[in-house]
């Protein structure tokens, strides 16, 4: 594999599967060692996410105007200085034709409703990608409600049917009425969906013109 494509600092996605569920996490390569890739364990909420030695992963990345993702092994996990995995890649980089995978961190207002009772409450996106968001509120959710997004995105305001998928609160936080919710788009014509990854492109170049490797 061409190591050539990775720098220290840059930012990847690692995807996971669990069952019939596919997290996805920013990281980041904090170094490459014996053609392996050191990078950092993903959180999930203020805990680290338990990923398995020797399970397998897909690592996605940005390049150009394209993204890419190879298959990958755990192969050791240290967690000191920082808490890191060691991956080695077990397939070449695959161009990526779904652009609705990729995400990026953000702080966007968004104004959520419950598609059983109508009522509205306030929110923020923390991270998006075409397929779905991170979003932040003091209203208590649950796995599996169906609510519609207000998004606002470049002075255009999307509607966008989600449903929670998973839901979790930091009781450690100084916020601890704060829901954490991870929503999947819900039946996403495919115009809107293109509004958001433009979004998401337009930002992945800002980053790079400011210098941040992705």
């Amino acid at each position: 594999m061409d190591y050539t494509t990775f720098q220290v600092g840059m930012k990847v996605n690692i995807e996971i599967e669990r069952g019939d569920v596919n997290f996805f996490f920013p990281s980041k390569v904090e170094d490459i060692e014996l053609g392996n890739l050191v990078l950092d364990i993903p959180m999930k909420g203020n805990q680290l996410f338990h990923i398995g030695l020797n399970e397998s992963v897909n690592i996605h990345f940005f390049k150009g105007d394209s993204f890419y993702y190879f298959i990958g092994k755990v192969v050791s996990k240290k967690y000191t200085p920082i808490p890191v995995l060691h991956v080695k890649p077990a397939s070449p980089p695959i161009k990526n034709q779904r652009r609705d995978f990729f995400r990026i961190k953000v702080t966007l207002k968004v104004k959520i409703s419950l598609l059983d009772t109508g009522e509205w409450a306030n929110g923020y996106i923390k991270d998006i990608s075409g397929s779905g968001a991170l979003i932040t509120t003091n209203r208590e959710l649950k796995k599996g409600d169906l609510i519609n997004l207000e998004i606002t995105l470049m002075s255009k305001i999307l509607d966008v049917k989600s449903r929670a998928v998973r839901v979790w609160k930091e009781e450690q936080s100084q916020r601890s009425n704060m829901y954490y919710v991870a929503v999947q788009f819900v039946d996403i014509d495919e115009v809107k969906q293109d509004e958001i990854i433009k979004f998401v492109l337009a930002e992945q170049r800002k980053l790079i013109k400011k210098g941040y490797k992705l």
